[in-house]
């Protein structure tokens, strides 16, 4: 049983970690996602942080408002290319296969 409330509480700040990346890399404010999506003052912080449960409406409300689509979203999780905030910054950096992987992921993106 441990191992899978382990298992569970790393994907979820798995996809917490992605959110928060998407949102900066989109470069929207947590207020505006969370005025869009009608959460109260706080509360996407919260969730993100790990100090609220993270619901499907949250998750949903904010690959709506970083245009994302979830079948991708989810894809990127699986392993469809790295996420990793390491691998992000090389390629916003312009490090070796930075184009590659830039093109990829926006081929990515544009899949149903």
């Amino acid at each position: 049983m441990g191992d899978l409330v382990d298992w569970r509480k790393a994907a979820v700040e798995n996809v917490r970690q992605a959110l928060r990346q998407r949102i900066r890399t989109a470069g929207i404010s947590h207020r505006r996602i969370e005025v869009m999506s009608g959460l109260t003052d706080g509360r996407l912080s919260a969730v993100l942080d790990g100090g609220s449960t993270l619901t499907v409406h949250h998750l949903l409300a904010v690959l709506k408002a970083v245009d994302v689509k979830p079948a991708a979203f989810f894809r990127e999780l699986e392993g469809g290319y790295d996420l990793a905030p390491e691998r992000m910054d090389e390629v916003a950096e312009g490090g070796p296969e930075a184009l590659d992987q830039l093109d990829l992921i926006e081929r990515l993106r544009r899949l149903p």
